[in-house]
């Protein structure tokens, strides 16, 4: 597997492939899922001092939301199925593709209709950082890399052709280097994760 990396933590600094089946799973404390870590910046830090963090997210049960104070966060359903989101009362229907965007103050539950479902989560120092997740169908090449565009790309289906002949699918996911690089989708669905630094108040 060239450029492989199962550790998930990395600023994006370094090129590598991740694969979420050598990612370690950790079950959150109310045991409703488990989360594999993508990408932490900076490493090793912690919930208190995270600027931002990337992780998958194994929803199995019915559970309400961790509360994070000070950090913004954005939910993308990567799988099929059907979750109804409860954010400060206020109820929504999820499914494949589907969005939210949530302070980590918010009171925030979730329930499975149809699952298990796997998802994208990305967290956000508000003070510090903005992020976004974008989907992408792509079918023809597009460039990464070079400091410009996503800090993580997460194909949701079809593969992603990758220069040096990587083959990605479902839930392998690209950190792109330093260099420029192109990247060739067969009908493939995916994710592009993008954070950025905000300037000094």
């Amino acid at each position: 597997m060239p450029g492989s990396n199962s550790s998930g933590s990395t600023t994006g600094a370094v090129r590598s492939v991740l694969y979420a089946s050598l990612l370690p799973p950790v079950h959150w404390k109310n045991g409703g899922g488990i989360t594999r870590e993508i990408a932490l910046a900076p490493q090793g830090a912690g919930y208190a001092d995270f600027d931002w963090r990337l992780s998958l997210a194994d929803i199995v049960e019915s559970g309400p939301f961790s509360s994070l104070p000070g950090v913004d966060r954005h939910f993308l359903m990567g799988t099929k199925g059907s979750l109804k989101m409860i954010i400060d009362g206020r109820p929504r229907q999820l499914a494949l593709g589907s969005r939210a965007v949530f302070a980590g103050e918010a009171d925030v539950a979730v329930e499975v209709i149809q699952g298990p479902t796997r998802n994208l989560n990305l967290m956000t120092r508000r003070e510090v950082c903005g992020g976004s997740i974008e989907m992408l169908q792509i079918r023809a090449p597009f460039l990464v890399g070079a400091g410009r565009g996503p800090v993580a790309v997460v194909v949701l289906a079809g593969t992603v052709e990758l220069k040096d002949g990587t083959t990605l699918e479902p839930f392998h996911v690209l950190i792109p280097g330093p260099d420029e690089e192109p990247v060739l989708g067969h009908d493939a669905l995916v994710a592009a994760v993008r954070v950025w630094r905000k300037p000094p108040a």
